[in-house]
């Protein structure tokens, strides 16, 4: 099992943050993003949609790198209270979720891609903003994780076919094994490198792109929120505000079922 925190399986916390971004912003949030691109840029909502699903659910991938799973396995009895951390994953994530928009062709635009993926690479945003990444340099410590092989290891491949199987299920007409295929080879392409172009290109996106990217609070924050919900729920332990996480959860749950039954009496 891939984990995204020591017993919590990444599948879950994937496909748990898209349901609560879905269930806590909807459809009203997903218009908002829609007429504020329209306003700046051509954008198809079906391609927008798809865009920001695939995002949120691969949004920590870079945790499922061998490096940093067999660090965690190997987590004594008594370090399991502050078990080891993914460091830079979201540098790593933010890379596979560019290269497989740009395998699958989900998006035909440069604009909703950047800032999508931007959204990505600063979901943990108070810990590093963009400009940090390239004062810290962090290559070094990059290539000691990109060097450990195989990158995914053999018993987590099961894990990488239920996020694909997941995914073909919110994208038309791609299907999980190309989806696996896509992930995979993104995953094998990883270089410190590419790392280095990648951050690079994504500073001069956000300066070329300057009034697009006044839009990133509209994906990062609905992003943040339903990330920081699911951890708090499927880790009991690691946070005092679990409990509220969870209940917050129900409630909105029960407003997403009572809203959709009042719309099916009045149709």
């Amino acid at each position: 099992m891939i984990q995204s925190f020591l017993g919590e399986a990444l599948v879950d916390h994937s496909i748990l943050t898209l349901i609560i971004s879905w269930k806590a912003f909807g459809s009203p949030s997903r218009r908002s993003i829609l007429e504020r691109f329209k306003r700046i840029v051509p954008v198809d909502p079906r391609e927008l949609e798809t865009t920001i699903s695939l995002a949120y659910v691969l949004h920590d991938i870079g945790k499922a790198l061998s490096w940093y799973q067999e660090r965690l396995r190997e987590t004594k009895r008594e370090e399991r209270e502050r078990p080891p951390g993914f460091k830079y994953h979201e540098i790593i994530s933010a890379y596979i979720v560019n290269d497989i928009l740009r395998r699958l062709g989900i998006t035909s635009s440069k604009e909703v891609r950047s800032l999508t993926v931007t959204s990505v690479l600063l979901h943990h945003q108070a810990m590093r903003d963009l400009k940090k990444y390239l004062e810290l340099s962090p290559f070094d410590e990059l290539r000691e994780i990109l060097d450990h092989r195989p990158r995914i290891r053999p018993d987590d491949q099961l894990d990488i076919e239920l996020l694909s199987l997941r995914l073909a299920q919110i994208i038309d007409d791609i299907s999980a094994d190309k989806i696996k295929d896509s992930m995979l080879i993104s995953i094998d392409k990883l270089s410190t490198e590419s790392l280095r172009g990648f951050l690079n290109s994504i500073t001069y996106d956000v300066e070329r792109l300057g009034r697009v990217f006044m839009l990133l609070p509209l994906v990062l924050v609905p992003l943040q929120m339903a990330d920081n919900a699911a951890a708090a729920i499927l880790r009991p332990n690691a946070s005092p505000m679990s409990r509220l996480a969870y209940e917050v959860f129900r409630l909105i749950d029960g407003k997403y079922k009572l809203r959709r039954r009042i719309k099916g009496r009045r149709g």
